[in-house]
């Protein structure tokens, strides 16, 4: 392996043999020829057998001699030379060429890094087994893959384009008694020269019973004809007690190594010197050599049983060099190494053998300190890998298999604590005297221990040209770059990750696990033996094939290796991540798990900007991942739709707490995606209804009005002729654009143009799909996924945000015109209908189709338009700036006044029931009670109509006053106090105060409420008060504060404080409580109607002189004239008090004392002469319970004492 001079053999034996293989003679044999000529593989393996040394080997027999087993003899005999004209491959068929250009894979995930691949060709035993256990094996040079139960091996060409691969299923000859026993062992082997098929050895590790067949074909068939044993058999003798066979070593064309758990290795052939099948096993044992001391100590105690036993992690074989020669390197689990040189026959040389567990330890805890606290004793070699040859490297920082610092390996290992392993990629180089570890590659991505159960154990796979590896575990593959990686960690933080390392991780549900593995190299000119055989398929990139229980045939590639040592190395980033779970993520039974792994987070920061930038790819149709031609509109919105919702699916379920702003942008951006689909939707039935040569439509003036910067201008280069289609795929981030234009169009081409009126409407038709598709789509899909987008703790009604809206910038949906273009479209579209409803025949007249369908969409177009403003004026209150604030309150004000009515407006087009249900959704009970009140009635008169027919029938009609009856009755639950306060102002403006009154006992709540609420509703709450709450002191109090401070007509005043004693001496008399004298309150009360009574008498006196007044102008006129004040002529200020109390007196207002002893003071005397003095006999002029103010006949005036009640009268 390292030295020429280390092995038994010379340069001119390996290149040449006395003796060559017998050509065949029979005329079968020679048809066959050329065939046999392209299998060069074959050709090789069975006419080059290494010189004699059987004497380091110890061969095991089988007790019985079996056919085709080679005795020790046969094998070490020396053979011929290999003839050169046999190594040219001949020329394959041209459908084999074809194998490898479409593999019909479907990609699973990919990134700029690797694409993750389904491979078609899968048995159909294999698609429908989910269950059980299975072990198995990828062939790349053959292009076939191995299954094995333990009942079955299954062979099929894996790499083909077909869903019905050729399989080769045959039944095991000796299966495993029970399912809980080791899964058998197997290996294809290189095809002989009369079958292009390879053959297949199987062993099984717990009875040591091996079995060879030459071709996989030829053993399927015998099977399925059931024909006897037809592959060469062979039981291993010499087994300890209950050792088995844990790995099957290719290491052909020397042959192939058994690894047994124990620790030991045997030799395993297959053919014997002639080529004939024949196994033979023998297992290697050491003999006396040089080197005595140095790290690997002596070679002789090395080779003892008691040096090399344990656990054995790995045994690989090198690439090729020489025919026939093989270098094999065995590690086991705690870091001990042997190198062997292999030869075919079994001749094997130790080259060197050491422990590596310190020094790797050592070096993975000085490049990395978190690890100094944890264990040597857990630390574990998993397996390990050879460097590339030299020849196949790309650049410097590949890895190598051999040069002058000897020969290197990259080892796989695990350093354990915690309930966690952290994993390592050494570089080890393999000298003469000494082994040195170089460079530590730390896994940072994936620290899972290692599943004891699984079927499969770790693998580490570096295929050419060496730049990046494949660890593979049981559910999870590691794809990292083998660059050069800081050496401290100091030097780690300053220059950040420069090295690519990612997981490719597997579903834990469904059973799914990785059962087999094998790596696929890029094909290169030959450097070696096993190079210069046929291959059957050809790899176009470093990959590894994983053959996944419940998966499939998997194959992860590195597409672009340069990308590894090219400028700066790529990166695993919250962006690609979200990639890769957004657009496969929602691919059906894919088996890879995209939930993320622990070891690999992100910050919100860095997970919010990612999903923003995808959101923004998604919108703008400049993701790589979606086709930016697609050949269906509705194909493509739906399948951005499904993105964006897989995007949010998938950030809710990272828990990855996002900024409220970053919530709020997403789902803006999906709100958009998804009215675009409802505007298409609708576009698309209009083009489609639409004769040819006559498809223009409203979106196209829209879209060539738009200014240049709020689209992107298609490119005729590329066949981008449709305008409105382009603009759907590449302009949906940009829709807060459209959807003002819609009215802005129509009105441009009414003011621009002299279309006829029916062309208007047609027009106007197509604006409306445009806004209802646009802004009811954005509007129902905010409110059906505010939890999806982690905003369900926001206020929202109706698709707006009630509050909070100082952080966030203006919604989209309210944004520029485009609330106030709707609320002007909707009034448009009310008085088009207004005008053209119900449709009238004519020239030049709408189509009565359209003007209904218009008609039908007011109400939705006008909740649109609510909802916009409402929207608007929210977010300008919402605002910390003083002048938006400002604006907000205006807003508010005039869509308060203009939205009643808008909707009551619907009423008159017959669309009552709409506004009912737009008034009750958006809460103007203002319109509300009026519609539904009104509606009533209208539909009460028409039943007394329809009754009154002879032949009528209400029954309808009765039907739809009950439902809007029990309509009202639900309000009251539904909105509570708010109802009934539009209800009972309602009823109150209309003079309805018996309805009012006569309201549902189960409402009665409401009612009192709402009368106490104001004091100008007393003189109907107090009869509430007493007929329904029976309450008599609250009564009283609103009757006598009503009459005594703010009642002005007599009689009204007099009722009320009657009433408002009365229900006072009521109330007293219920409680059992009596007031001393009544009281002040009934003191001033029995004043006033004293004053009241006094005014009655001066009315019925004065009344007398305005008899005949035609008006109230007359009646004062007639009074002044009858008693006029001579003493006032040349007072005016007199003069103007007597006119009015005069006036007040005649109008019957309210007259407090003094106002009436003005009047009684001024009043001159009867002109007339009639009643002897002034009053005809004396009038009372005051009698109060406070004050008492009195005249003479000569005017004075003399104020009686606090308390006394006098009579005073005036004489004439």
């Amino acid at each position: 392996m390292f030295s020429p001079a280390t092995t038994n053999s010379t340069p001119a034996a390996n290149t040449r043999n006395a003796r060559r293989r017998p050509r065949p003679t029979s005329s079968e044999n020679i048809a066959l020829q050329p065939k046999a000529k392209r299998q060069r593989s074959s050709l090789h393996e069975n006419t080059f057998v290494v010189p004699d040394a059987a004497p380091e080997m110890q061969e095991v027999k089988a007790k019985k001699p079996a056919p085709g087993v080679a005795r020790h003899e046969s094998i070490a005999e020396p053979q011929g030379t290999i003839r050169r004209d046999l190594t040219v491959r001949g020329k394959k068929p041209k459908t084999t060429e074809r194998t490898g250009k479409g593999d019909g894979s479907t990609v699973l995930t990919s990134n700029d890094v690797y694409t993750v691949s389904r491979l078609p060709a899968l048995p159909d035993r294999l698609q429908s087994t989910t269950t059980g256990r299975q072990y198995g094996a990828i062939y790349s040079d053959s292009g076939y893959a191995l299954a094995l139960t333990t009942t079955h091996a299954i062979v099929w060409p894996y790499a083909l384009n077909t869903t019905t691969p050729e399989t080769f299923t045959f039944a095991l000859p000796y299966p495993a008694k029970h399912t809980s026993e080791h899964l058998p062992l197997g290996s294809l082997v290189s095809a002989s020269a009369s079958t292009p098929e390879p053959g297949l050895v199987v062993v099984m590790p717990s009875s040591g019973k091996i079995t060879y067949w030459e071709s996989i074909a030829s053993a399927a068939t015998l099977d399925l004809i059931q024909q006897p044993r037809h592959g060469v058999e062979l039981t291993i003798s010499g087994l300890l007690h209950g050792e088995v066979v844990i790995q099957i070593l290719n290491a052909e064309s020397a042959g192939f190594l058994l690894s047994f758990s124990s620790g030991r290795l045997a030799y395993m052939s297959v053919r014997d010197g002639q080529g004939r099948p024949a196994i033979s096993v023998q297992f290697l044992r050491g003999t006396s050599g040089a080197g005595n001391g140095g790290i690997f100590g002596s070679i002789r105690n090395a080779l003892s049983s008691s040096s090399w036993r344990g656990d054995l992690a790995a045994a690989r074989a090198g690439p090729s060099l020489k025919p026939g020669e093989r270098d094999i390197v065995s590690a086991s689990s705690k870091g001990r190494l042997q190198a062997w040189s292999l030869h075919r026959g079994g001749h094997n040389t130790l080259e060197a053998e050491g422990d590596i567990r310190e020094l790797i330890v050592d070096e993975l805890k000085r490049t990395d300190k978190s690890l100094e606290s944890l264990d040597l004793e857990s630390f574990e070699v998993l397996d390990f890998s050879f460097a590339p040859q030299a020849s196949d490297r790309e650049d410097s920082t590949a890895l190598t298999y051999r040069d002058d610092n000897g020969t290197e390996l990259l080892m796989l290992t695990s350093l354990g604590g915690h309930g966690i392993c952290h994993y390592a990629l050494v570089q080890v180089f393999l000298r003469q005297r000494e082994i040195i570890v170089s460079n530590v590659h730390h896994l940072r991505s994936y620290s899972t221990p290692v599943s004891r159960t699984s079927t499969s154990k770790p693998r580490l796979y570096l295929p050419k040209p060496g730049v990046a590896a494949f660890v593979v575990f049981d559910r999870a593959v590691v794809v990292t770059s083998m660059v050069n990686e800081p050496e401290s960690p100091d030097q780690q933080l300053r220059a950040g990750t420069n090295y690519f390392e990612d997981v490719v991780d597997f579903r834990t549900d469904a059973g799914v696990e990785i059962t087999g593995s094998g790596l696929e190299e890029p094909h290169t000119p030959s450097h070696g033996t096993e190079d210069s055989r046929s291959r059957r398929h050809k790899a176009k990139f470093p990959a590894v094939v994983l053959l996944v229980k419940g998966g499939g045939i998997i194959r992860i590639a590195t597409t672009d290796p340069k990308k590894f040592t090219a400028g700066e190395a790529p990166q695993v980033t919250a962006k690609s991540k979200l990639d890769q779970a957004v657009f496969f993520g929602i691919l059906e039974n894919n088996p890879l798990s995209f939930a993320g792994r622990p070891e690999i987070q992100f910050s919100p920061e860095e997970v919010g900007q990612a999903a923003l930038q995808l959101s923004h790819e998604v919108l703008s149709s400049t993701t790589a991942h979606i086709p930016s031609i697609p050949a269906s509109i509705e194909h493509n919105l739906r399948v951005r739709a499904q993105a964006l919702h897989s995007l949010a699916t998938h950030i809710k379920k990272m828990n990855v707490e996002l900024d409220r702003l970053t919530k709020w942008k997403l789902l803006w951006d999906a709100e958009k995606l998804n009215g675009a689909k409802g505007a298409w939707s609708n576009y698309d039935t209009l083009i489609s209804s639409k004769p040819a040569g006559q498809k223009r439509s409203l979106w196209n003036d829209i879209v060539e009005c738009l200014h240049e910067e709020y689209k992107l201008m298609p490119s005729k280069e590329f066949g981008e002729v449709d305008r409105v289609r382009h603009y759907f795929i590449h302009d949906i981030h940009r829709f807060e654009m459209v959807v003002p234009w819609a009215f802005q169009a129509v009105k441009l081409r009414y003011e621009e143009s002299e279309l006829v009126q029916h062309k208007i409407v047609e027009l106007l038709s197509e604006a409306n799909d445009l806004l209802i598709g646009a802004l009811a789509g954005a509007y129902n899909f905010r409110t059906e996924n505010l939890a999806l987008y982690g905003l369900q703790g926001e206020d929202v009604q109706n698709g707006i945000l009630m509050q909070n809206y100082n952080d966030i910038p203006e919604p989209w949906t309210c944004k520029l015109y485009t609330a106030d273009n709707a609320k002007r479209q909707t009034d448009l579209a009310i008085g088009i209908v207004r005008q053209y409803w119900p449709p009238a025949a004519g020239e030049n007249q709408p189509d009565p189709d359209v003007v209904d369908k218009i008609r039908t969409e007011c109400p939705e177009m006008l909740d649109l338009a609510c909802r916009s403003t409402t929207e608007k004026y929210r977010w300008y209150l919402g605002q910390e700036d003083k002048k938006r604030h400002s604006q907000g309150l205006q807003m508010q004000h005039a869509y308060f006044k203009v939205r009643e009515g808008q909707i009551y407006n619907l009423s008159e087009i017959g669309l009552v029931d709409e506004g009912i249900e737009l008034a009750e959704k958006h809460r103007v009970f203002d319109t509300l009670v009026p519609l539904i009140v009104e509606e009533i009635q209208r539909t009460n008169e028409a039943i007394a109509e329809t009754e009154s027919a002879p032949d009528g029938d209400a029954t309808d009609l009765k039907a739809r006053v009950a439902r809007l009856q029990a309509q009202v009755e639900g309000y009251y639950d539904l909105f509570g106090m708010e109802w009934a306060k539009s209800l009972y102002s309602y009823y109150i403006k209309e003079g309805e105060l018996f309805a009012l009154l006569s309201d549902n006992d189960t409402h009665q709540k409401y009612l009192t409420a709402f009368l106490r609420s104001k004091k100008e509703y007393a003189k109907v709450s107090w009869i509430n008060e007493v007929t329904q709450e029976k309450d008599y002191h609250r009564a009283a109090a609103e009757l006598l504060d009503l009459g005594l401070h703010r009642e002005r007509d007599l009689w009204s005043k007099k009722v009320q404080l009657s009433i408002g004693k009365l229900a006072r001496l009521a109330g007293q008399a219920a409680s059992g409580l009596r007031v001393a004298e009544g009281g002040e309150e009934m003191r001033e009360t029995e004043a006033q109607l004293e004053v009241i009574r006094i005014q009655g008498l001066v009315h019925k006196h004065v009344r007398g002189a305005v008899k005949g007044a035609i008006d109230d102008t007359a009646e004062r006129q007639l009074a002044l004239e009858v008693y006029d004040n001579p003493s006032l002529r040349g007072k005016t200020a007199l003069a103007t008090v007597l006119h009015e109390k005069l006036g007040w007196l005649l109008e019957h207002k309210a007259m407090g004392a003094l106002d009436v002893v003005d009047l009684l003071t001024l009043l001159g005397p009867d002109s007339r002469g009639e009643g002897g003095g002034c009053w005809g006999g004396g009038v009372p002029l005051c009698a109060f319970g406070a004050e008492c103010c009195w005249t003479d006949g000569g005017g004075g005036v003399e104020v009686g004492g606090a308390g006394r009640v006098e009579e005073v009268y005036v004489e004439g």
